[in-house]
């Protein structure tokens, strides 16, 4: 059955239908393309604390050279185990149905669709649907029919890439732009969903009004799948309540909570929503320590939610520069004290990004280097550190010590790069458990693209 099928089923069935990533398989599916079964990843327990008998049948990375030139790369693992990684570079991707053994692509989302170069790129997929959504930035020029330079292009697929819808969407928002999606909240907003035949909200909140600095962070919903918007009576992060900061995606809870990140002088804050964002609460991460304005730590997916209603944070502190999580488990009234989940051999981490495939399963990917010394602000400035591709996976993040693995994607004998800055890369997309378990992730190699898989971890020993 083809993806744009399934969705039409699914406006009909779509309260029963389970969540994409929450499938019980475990058997790492076939190709198994630029594998290292050789180098089995590290079980470890918070705080880097290596276990003393290592378990057997440990999972192994493998890396994918798509072999395209891009910025901010990002990648989506579909139903039916198709591979979407973009851009390639700005509105291209390219497309695996082997596991990345092959690829298709580059190819444009828009044909003569007068758009000119974006920035910012954002990929996301709506885990009910299929629906695939990208959006970018154009600097100086904004979104057809957007004034005062404002807006985003975004585009969304429903047959896997084969084809794709163009939308101007976010008008009077500015930069760093990206869609999220998930379950409504009111019965006025359920019905009108069910009215225009899709399930879920689909959220786009981008900095603005001033171009870069925001200081808001500025969000609209939709109610017929990314067709049209309307702004949300109040902003996630707003001036006026004493907010500001460099955005961080959030995401939508299985009971249509919205959580929203950002810095502040006492911390990270997640901004909280129970009413589709017409109003907001802010709520601390106990212990946490990272500014309003950092940009290193701040412009990727740093929130998660599973199909139980839980959420998950993950960040960079800026006191020891090493990647932690954070979970609620009631909706976001109170968070737990983090867990710092790098590998024994991080001494430097920068762009956390996280997915949950269940309760308590959850990957983080980061950039991670061995070196604790650097120059520079490793954003405007090169910090002229090594970094890797690191992925992190825990089956139960909730228990008293959960069992970590941790693995480097590329070969640790030659880093992805040398000197963290905007030049290199500015966040990572929002890593993809496929239906068979395995957890991908997306890096730079360079100028160009990695693709990371991390087969599934045995039961916890």
């Amino acid at each position: 059955m083809t993806r744009s099928k399934s969705l039409k089923l699914n406006m009909f069935f779509f309260l029963g239908s389970a969540a994409l990533g929450c499938k019980a398989v475990e058997t790492p599916s076939q190709p198994l393309v630029g594998c290292q079964p050789a180098r089995p990843a590290l079980a470890h327990y918070p705080n880097a604390q290596a276990l003393s008998t290592q378990p057997a049948n440990a999972p192994y990375p493998c890396a994918v050279e798509p072999g395209v030139d891009t910025h901010d790369f990002a990648i989506v693992a579909t139903e039916e185990g198709t591979l979407i990684a973009a851009p390639a570079p700005e509105e291209n991707f390219v497309r695996s149905r082997n596991n990345g053994q092959t690829w298709e692509g580059p190819t444009r989302m828009g044909e003569d669709d007068g758009i000119p170069a974006i920035v910012h790129p954002w990929l996301w997929q709506d885990d009910k649907t299929g629906r695939i959504f990208f959006n970018g930035f154009n600097i100086g020029a904004g979104a057809p029919g957007c004034q005062n330079a404002s807006g985003t292009a975004m585009w969304f697929s429903d047959d896997e890439g084969d084809s794709w819808q163009y939308q101007s969407i976010g008008c009077d928002s500015k930069d760093f732009g990206k869609i999220i999606t998930g379950p409504p909240v009111t019965e006025a907003s359920k019905a009108a969903l069910a009215r225009n035949g899709y399930p879920n909200m689909v959220y786009f909140c981008a900095e603005g009004p001033t171009l870069i600095i925001g200081p808001n962070r500025m969000c609209y919903r939709s109610l017929d799948g990314g067709r049209t918007f309307a702004r949300t009576k109040s902003d996630a992060v707003d001036a006026a309540r004493g907010q500001g900061g460099w955005p961080q995606a959030g995401a939508v809870g299985a009971d249509g909570t919205l959580y929203v990140t950002h810095g502040s002088d006492s911390g990270l804050q997640i901004s909280t929503s129970r009413d589709e964002g017409d109003s907001w609460l802010d709520v601390p991460i106990p212990n946490s320590a990272i500014k309003q304005f950092n940009l290193p730590f701040s412009l990727g997916m740093t929130v998660a939610t599973d199909s139980a209603g839980n959420a998950y944070v993950a960040y960079v502190d800026e006191r020891d520069l090493l990647p932690y999580v954070s979970f609620t488990r009631d909706r976001g009234a109170s968070w737990s004290q983090p867990i710092m989940v790098g590998a024994p051999d991080v001494k430097v981490a920068q762009y956390p990004s996280i997915v949950a495939r269940s309760p308590g399963y959850i990957m983080v990917a980061y950039y991670g280097s061995p070196k604790a010394e650097g120059t520079g602000n490793g954003y405007i400035q090169s910090d002229e550190r090594p970094y890797h591709g690191k992925v992190v996976v825990t089956r139960n993040v909730f228990a008293a010590k959960p069992v970590l693995w941790s693995t480097t994607i590329n070969d640790p004998a030659t880093p992805l790069f040398t000197g963290m800055a905007v030049s290199v890369t500015e966040y990572l997309g929002r890593p993809s458990f496929g239906p068979d378990g395995s957890a991908w992730a997306t890096f730079q190699k360079g100028t160009r693209g990695l693709v990371g898989r991390f087969v599934p971890p045995p039961p916890n020993p």
